[in-house]
């Protein structure tokens, strides 16, 4: 998932947190701003289906189809192009692993960078199922702590493109060891996350702190809501029984507006 960060918490935000209801209000937010979006084509220039707005919305924090478009197509680019500058040849793989696909928005380019078998995996049943739907891989829901419906060492190649930016210090923690255990050895992650020189940092608001992870929210870990901040040393020191910190691209020279770490799975 990724999302345009939103300014400090409006009075009906405050509200609904106080009251227990924020993550109620937040999905009903998601619905109004997008039927207030106008409606995508049917099909993009890729010629693949374009999910709807809500969709769309839930994924990115926005129905803008052009974005969403554009956006994964950058994406997807930097993922595989930080992968082979670390030495992995995108031709070579057959099983790349999509970790919070979505609706889709960077699976549905891969085909062009990789002959590789596309799973995606993901919490939100509603993207997972237009994926499924409508993209080409195997798209299955997941739940929010690991572990995932597959085998060890079973696959080339990982990228989480913002989920460790929605998910606390222990679930972090939890999803590094269940990578370390599907990636083959030698393998690459590339994982995008907020580090602290994010301009964000200036206006965001944290509620919890945790070994050097901090959250904007504790309700509906893994959703839009929750926007995660930390540093590259974090994550180093977080991954380090199962991988090796291969290369870092801070925010402003990525295609995102996040940052990158690219992780090797050590040798066992």
């Amino acid at each position: 998932m990724s999302a345009r960060l939103a300014p400090r918490a409006s009075p009906l935000r405050a509200f609904a947190r106080s009251t227990g209801l924020l993550g109620v209000y937040f999905r009903l937010s998601e619905m109004r701003r997008a039927l207030s979006s106008a409606r995508p084509p049917a099909v993009a220039d890729d010629g693949k289906p374009l999910p709807g707005r809500l969709a769309m919305m839930r994924i990115g924090g926005t129905a803008d189809w052009k974005f969403f478009y554009e956006r994964g197509q950058a994406t997807a680019s930097t993922l595989v192009e930080a992968a082979r500058s670390a030495g992995a040849d995108p031709a070579s793989w057959r099983r790349v692993l999509d970790w919070g696909c979505g609706c889709g928005r960077i699976a549905r380019h891969m085909p062009t960078h990789t002959p590789a078998t596309i799973i995606g995996r993901d919490i939100d049943a509603y993207t997972v199922k237009w994926c499924t739907e409508n993209l080409d891989g195997d798209f299955r829901v997941s739940s929010l702590a690991p572990p995932l419906d597959l085998p060890d060492a079973s696959i080339d190649f990982v990228y989480g493109f913002s989920v460790l930016t929605h998910l606390s210090a222990p679930m972090q923690a939890a999803w590094f060891a269940e990578l370390g255990r599907i990636l083959k050895p030698g393998a690459l992650a590339a994982l995008t996350f907020h580090d602290r020189q994010h301009p964000a940092m200036a206006w965001v608001e944290f509620r919890s702190d945790q070994d050097g992870v901090s959250l904007t929210e504790k309700t509906l870990e893994g959703s839009n809501l929750v926007a995660a901040f930390q540093d590259i040393e974090t994550i180093e020191r977080a991954a380090a029984p199962w991988f090796t910190l291969i290369g870092n691209m801070p925010y402003d020279m990525t295609a995102f507006e996040q940052s990158l770490a690219v992780l090797q799975r050590n040798q066992d």
